[in-house]
């Protein structure tokens, strides 16, 4: 009998089957990510990545398009609602959690590795981040996730599972450009497994990878025709020239951060028993080959990089797929009782995080102004635009930070509907400085001779004097119009001011007394 089938008429057939337990446990967990999508408070990058939606183009400087299309489709459903933002996310969460089930099946996981994996993708910190908002590793982790379940599945010699891993391939591709890890992971498992090794020349791994960069020439078309400007910044923007101790030690101290001790130490031992079953379970190339390349690059790296925390997500993942089953393998939970309990607390104390997350609004920390009180910035951002397009000249909104930026056109977005029509948001390019994604989307030199809302964020020792002093000489007079100050429970948890700047000079414009009005 199959998994979960049960006599009829036995007491065992009156409960609900594995299959159907796991199913609804599945649904429950995207019922809580769900509650946290709808009322957790957009970050910074999200409403960045907004602006990528509200600009349809093949791809962005920072990043290629499936995070802008992923946030459309959401939008478009659900419109300009927190949950509109991130329903595009929500679904691919679905679909990685799904698709993670199937592969750990097809790899011998039992059924508690199983729910282990659903419990994860919520409890994990840095999975609960990656698969909740509307950012590149959503996508990125359900296409990688996909492309591994694909290829494995493709060891039989079926061409619709090679042409599933050129198209899941080249979805990962869109996403983000880390994923051409998933490239050397390929090379290494076609390599290593023999089922693999015996196709290499036929049809199947060659239509993948004819598939995979027919679907990434239009991130290969936007940089032809803007001086490869996004292959650039990510080639060389991130490094610095100097070697500093520091920054390794910020990157291995964040990945405990991120996965907390005790899931970083049972991949690294799941890592290590893997290594030692190479000659003899084909499964430790896969887990190896996929999981380890790219955190030994970025740690290599790290001296000179500033690593992020997101951009070894779908490394870990992998790895994580094999730690589940080794676990289940090895029966580890009954072998490290000690080390089970104190990793389901774990997961518990996780989990209750994870479902406080939209109460982060109302906590008046210093960091949270990254994301609280946007709307009620907004609101008064736009009364402000309003009287002042009444003067007469054209109108427009900036901050020299792309998080501001982004946060206020978000906003005002969400108002346009109901209460103003649309005013483009610009960046630091008012300034002469560079504005990332805006500097491809509206031209300051088009506003010369205009008025602006500049939205400025007063935090002490954040620079707030010198975004005023860089702004003022290319307006013909700069002064403060308003201070705002967004109050949760009585408490104070964010601050912007809103200066007014008259006839635009335009991005290169110097002025000989460039000190603002008051």
């Amino acid at each position: 009998m199959e998994e979960g089938s049960a006599v009829v008429g036995s007491p065992a057939a009156a409960r609900p089957a594995p299959r159907e337990t796991l199913a609804l446990f599945v649904i429950l967990v995207g019922l809580l990510r769900l509650f946290v999508s709808a009322l957790a408070p957009p970050l910074a990058q999200e409403a960045y990545y907004a602006e990528y939606a509200a600009h349809p183009a093949l791809s962005y400087f920072d990043h290629p398009p499936m995070v802008a299309w992923s946030i459309a489709a959401g939008k478009a459903l659900f419109g300009a609602s927190t949950f509109g933002l991130r329903a595009g996310a929500w679904a691919l969460a679905f679909g990685t959690t799904w698709i993670g089930l199937a592969l750990l099946r097809a790899w011998g996981a039992g059924l508690a590795a199983r729910r282990l994996w659903v419990a994860a993708t919520v409890a994990v910190p840095l999975f609960a981040v990656g698969l909740t908002l509307a950012m590149t590793e959503a996508p990125l982790l359900f296409f990688w996730t996909a492309a591994l379940y694909s290829l494995w599945r493709a060891r039989d010699g079926g061409l619709g599972w090679w042409a599933l891993v050129g198209l899941a391939t080249g979805g990962a591709l869109l996403s983000k450009y880390t994923a051409v890890f998933l490239g050397v992971g390929g090379v290494i498992v076609l390599a290593m497994d023999p089922a693999l090794r015996r196709q290499i020349l036929r049809p199947g791994p060659w239509l993948a990878l004819l598939l995979a960069a027919a679907c990434f020439a239009p991130v290969i078309q936007w940089n032809r025709t803007h001086e490869w400007a996004s292959f650039a910044f990510q080639s060389e923007s991130h490094v610095e020239r100097e070697a500093r101790v520091d920054r390794a030690a910020t990157f291995l101290a964040g990945q405990f951060l991120a996965l907390t001790p005790i899931v970083l130490g049972a991949l690294a031992v799941a890592a290590v028993a893997w290594a030692r079953r190479a000659r003899r379970d084909v499964r430790a190339y896969w887990v190896l080959g996929f999981g380890l390349p790219l955190p030994l690059v970025m740690l290599v790296q790290s001296p000179w990089t500033y690593v992020k925390l997101n951009w070894l997500m779908p490394a870990y993942l992998s790895v994580a797929f094999g730690a589940l089953v080794w676990m289940d393998v090895e029966s580890a939970a009954a072998r490290y009782p000690r080390a089970a309990r104190v990793g389901r607390r774990l997961l518990v104390v996780s989990l209750g995080v994870f479902l406080l997350w939209p109460a982060a609004r109302w906590v008046p920390w210093a960091w949270n102004d990254d994301w609280a009180g946007w709307r009620e910035i907004a609101e008064q951002t736009s009364e402000v635009g309003r009287a002042l397009r009444d003067e007469g000249p054209p109108t427009f909104y900036f901050a020299t930070s792309h998080k501001i930026a982004a946060h206020v056109a978000h906003g005002l977005r969400g108002l346009r509907e109901a209460r103003d029509p649309w005013v483009p948001v610009l960046g630091g390019n008012v300034v002469g400085e560079a504005g990332l994604a805006f500097d491809y989307w509206t031209s300051p030199a088009d506003f010369r001779g205009g008025n602006a809302v500049c939205v400025v964020r007063p935090r002490p020792g954040k620079g707030r004097d010198d975004v005023i002093r860089k702004a003022s000489p290319h307006f013909a007079s700069f002064a403060l119009a308003r201070e705002i100050e967004v109050k949760r429970l009585g408490v104070v948890v964010q601050r912007a001011e809103l200066w007014i700047g008259r006839d635009y000079l335009g991005p290169a414009a110097e002025r000989r007394d460039p000190s603002p009005e008051s």
